[in-house]
């Protein structure tokens, strides 16, 4: 396949977008499309090298995974190394156990499955995540270890078939991306079935040039203008585009199609030709992969070590720091292990395994040991404060020894008393954090206890999707057990009510008629009702200010749903069997009215809350005891 320094000119124009993107500068809100252009560039490169092969009968699937290989596992292993100390230093016990988790995934090639069911892309958590990008790398290499398998099967159809399957494929994947950007966003985004279509593009590119290289010698003017349309719709998608676009969908089209028409009619002739194969942006298009491992740890990093968002001067820094690494990788990573004569074939597989068990039996002792716990703990903060209420499905049978809270339609038995008095706790995640007083508490009392904590679920109809619709079979069952239960008390810890879309106002109004009417059928079944209102969160987690010494500069932030929904609420109160347990107030109380949610300062640092909006137990406890204070239950 003949060089093309055109095709390194577009590597640069995808990776400076995505750098800059993630820096956080507004002129590059839409510069995750240049994801997409990589995933154009890749299909193209890819098949233009199997086509070429197989042409001249030298391909084999060996050989094909062994480049493979070179070009992709020495960069990333040691990127992956260079973020290990820094995140033994730095992260937080739950964030080092997430990144834990991820050296996993990237190691077994999965990363993007594994964002998926941890998050969104755009969710503000996710610039805290160093290995978050590998997504993408997942994509391609899931693709790589599936298409060049699928063209030798297809093969001897002919050309003609091998282009219809694969457009047929292209479109079916183009129309669940359409429909899952709306209907399913985080799914869409990270998976293959709904990326495939991108880099099929460059398939079909790389079939319609192959073998006619000579015929792009000569210079025309559609050539000219198709190239240069090319390039206006990456930089439309680039400044046009934002984290509201919906993505993957058939917005994706116009950077991908930008990328192909480049592709096609792109030459060192072409004026686009020309300013892509100029040797700064192939200089840039060289390194490109190297910038795109180094970016997101440095970025996430940078934002671990800062209560709030790093200065503009510290990111451009980063941006150098990233271009420098990513010289130094491709000249002593890079382009070595990609040297047959100094690296075999052998050697490179050897690498790849150890070093994949490695990253393995580190990440898999970083999930078991929680985050290495004991490793970042000042000796100021007590035990439980790293103690939370895990997502752990619980049987409906019976009582579960762990805290009751799933992320599924599951309710929990706390305690079996027979005849006793019936109390059932129900919520979200927020209802959660009461689950270990509450187990005591029902225990002692001998009560028969209940417990439906879902997480991500304020049993809300505008949450009725979360969970894959999990919500809204939750929210059925939850009408039905307490039709049939009876309970003489019911403990509503209600949601985290901005999780619904607060600012639709329309849509909130909804979730409040519907809630309120549960509770009115509640009362009507004559069981007490005691409903937490709405808690402050929290500007940054208590244990990372306490890491970098700056927990007064930890604040406290009041949920901008809470008034609307408090004064909701409040109509209930005339009704005999209804309890206002004022959650904020208590708070307060307790220490969260100096801003820092932090109680007893004379005997050290106890937080109430572990992280932005979840309460510590030794929080939950302070909390659970006032209300029992206040309220027999």
């Amino acid at each position: 396949m003949k060089y093309r320094p055109e095709i390194d000119g577009l590597r640069a124009l995808a990776v400076i977008p995505v750098i800059l993107f993630h820096a956080g500068f507004r002129l590059f809100s839409g510069g995750f499309v240049g994801v997409d252009v990589f995933f154009v560039i890749s299909g193209y490169l890819i098949t233009s090298v199997i086509l070429a092969e197989k042409r001249a009968g030298t391909f084999t699937l060996a050989s094909f995974y062994e480049r493979r290989a070179r070009r992709i596992l020495p960069a990333l292993f040691v990127v992956m190394f260079a973020c290990l100390p820094f995140a033994w230093l730095w992260l937080l016990p739950s964030d080092m156990k997430v990144f834990s988790q991820s050296l996993v995934a990237v190691s077994g090639f999965s990363s993007n499955v594994f964002f998926f069911l941890k998050s969104g892309y755009f969710d503000a958590s996710t610039e805290l995540v160093p290995l978050l990008h590998t997504w993408s790398l997942a994509v391609e290499e899931q693709y790589y270890m599936l298409f060049p398998i699928v063209l030798l099967l297809t093969w001897k159809v002919g050309r003609r078939w091998i282009v219809t399957i694969f457009a047929v494929v292209a479109v079916i994947s183009l129309g669940i991306a359409q429909w899952g950007s709306l209907a399913h966003p985080t799914f869409t985004f990270f998976l293959l079935p709904t990326r495939v279509w991108e880099l099929l593009i460059g398939v079909f590119a790389a079939f319609y040039l192959s073998g006619n290289d000579s015929a792009r010698d000569e210079v025309n003017c559609s050539q000219q203008f198709a190239s240069f349309a090319g390039l206006s719709l990456i930089a439309y998608a680039v400044c046009a585009f934002d984290k509201g676009t919906p993505f993957p969908s058939v917005y994706a089209l116009i950077p991908t199609i930008g990328t192909a028409l480049i592709i096609v009619a792109a030459t060192p002739q072409t004026l686009v030709g020309r300013l892509l194969g100029s040797k700064h942006l192939v200089g840039v298009g060289l390194i490109s992969y190297s910038a795109y491992l180094w970016h997101q740890p440095l970025f996430a990093f940078a934002r671990h070590r800062s209560l709030n968002e790093p200065s503009f001067l510290l990111l451009a820094t980063l941006v150098l720091a990233t271009a420098i690494l990513a010289y130094l990788t491709w000249k002593y990573v890079e382009t070595p292990f990609r040297d047959r004569r100094r690296f075999s074939r052998a050697q490179i597989f050897r690498y790849g395994a150890v070093c994949t068990v490695f990253f393995l039996a580190t990440g898999f002792a970083g999930h078991a040991k929680n985050g290495f716990t004991a490793r970042t703990a000042p000796s100021t903060l007590p035990r439980d404060y790293f103690e939370s209420a895990a997502l752990i499905p619980v049987s409906p049978e019976g009582v579960d020894g762990n805290l009751c809270i799933s992320e599924g339609a599951s309710i929990g038995r706390v305690n079996i008393e027979p005849d006793a008095k019936k109390i059932l706790l129900v919520g979200d995640s927020h209802s959660a954090d009461y689950s270990a007083e509450f187990r005591r508490y029902v225990t002692i009392e001998k009560l028969d206890a209940w417990q439906f904590s879902v997480g991500g679920c304020g049993f809300l109809p505008s949450q009725a999707g979360v969970n894959g619709g999990q919500c809204g079979k939750a929210m059925r069952l939850l009408e039905e057990v307490i039709e049939k239960n009876r309970f003489d008390d019911i403990v509503v810890i209600g949601a985290y009510y901005s999780h619904t879309g607060h600012s639709d106002k329309e849509l909130l109004r909804k979730d409040m008629d519907y809630l309120s009417a549960l509770i009115h059928h509640m009362l009507q079944l004559n069981a007490h009702v005691i409903f937490f209102t709405p808690r402050y969160s929290l500007s940054v987690e208590p244990m990372r200010a306490a890491m970098l010494n700056k927990v007064d500069q930890v604040k406290t932030v009041k949920e901008a749903a809470a008034d609307y929904v408090d004064s909701r609420i409040e109509m209930l109160t005339q009704a005999p069997k209804f309890t206002l347990f004022n959650e904020r107030d208590r708070l307060i109380g307790l220490g969260c009215g100096d801003a820092q949610c932090f109680n007893g300062h004379t005997s050290g640092l106890n937080p109430l809350y572990r992280d932005t909006n979840h309460l510590t137990n030794y929080g939950a406890k302070l909390v659970f005891q006032q209300l029992t204070s206040a309220v027999k239950l």
